[in-house]
């Protein structure tokens, strides 16, 4: 047993290793606004992420001892990689401020859809604090395996925090639904009031938009890569299946 543990540690700390030595992902792509490279961080860093993860079936009959010491490893890395994003990429700073959304206040459609913005800020601060605090328990250890389940149960079921419903419903009012157009009208007509261009206005909303939808998407992936690395695959599958028949 001990062999065998020695080759998956190997295995998976290859793969780490090699990963970490690729071009600087924080680079900012030529032309691309601020959002846009911090979207283009997180996805090479789901690619980084996915990777690791997908390291606990390499390693074929392998004694539950084994997959443990292989699964702890992976833990570590995934939650140093999703709290590195969350703390130095998307930072505590871009957290919910009502005044990006102020050109939207006397809309309809926005009014249904704010809470679930904020609901989003908040399930993304909740796992945030989670990650900081994971150092409590030891990764194999019960209660974090159920703290890690109750994530993925909240991001990906929960209707208290609708978020894969939330990211629809911000593509149909804010793009299909023409949300964008009305908020720069908005703007152009009030310009005086706040001090602001009209591109300016619609760039703050933008941008604002982008860093909710990124926090969403972002949790639904992470959970999906804890239900993997605790073995249950079949729970990503279905839920992916789900994703793709709404």
């Amino acid at each position: 047993m001990e062999r065998l543990s020695s080759k998956v540690i190997l295995v998976v700390v290859a793969v780490i290793a090699l990963l970490g030595s690729g071009s600087d992902a924080a680079r900012k792509l030529k032309g691309s606004t601020d959002v846009d490279a911090l979207r283009h961080r997180y996805f090479e860093l789901e690619n980084r992420a996915w990777t690791i993860v997908n390291q606990i079936d390499k390693v074929d009959n392998q004694k539950e001892d084994d997959r443990r010491v292989q699964r702890n490893i992976i833990l570590k890395e995934l939650i140093d990689i999703y709290s590195g994003f969350a703390n130095d990429d998307i930072g505590p700073e871009n957290s919910y401020d009502e005044d990006d959304y102020y050109i939207l206040k006397r809309f309809y459609e926005w009014q249904l859809l704010e809470q679930d913005l904020i609901n989003v800020h908040k399930l993304f601060d909740a796992i945030r604090q989670f990650m900081a605090n994971r150092n409590q328990l030891p990764a194999d250890d019960a209660d974090f395996e159920l703290a890690s389940m109750d994530i993925t149960d909240t991001v990906l079921s929960d209707p208290q925090f609708p978020v894969n419903s939330t990211l629809d419903e911000i593509d149909r009012i804010m793009i299909r639904q023409g949300m964008y157009y009305k908020a720069q009208l908005e703007a152009k007509s009030t310009i005086c009031s706040f001090g602001l261009s009209a591109q300016q206005v619609l760039y703050q909303l933008y941008n604002a938009i982008s860093i909710t939808e990124l926090k969403g998407y972002s949790m639904m992936q992470f959970s999906w890569m804890l239900l993997k690395t605790y073995g249950k695959a079949l729970c990503v599958e279905q839920f992916q299946t789900l994703l793709k028949l709404q």
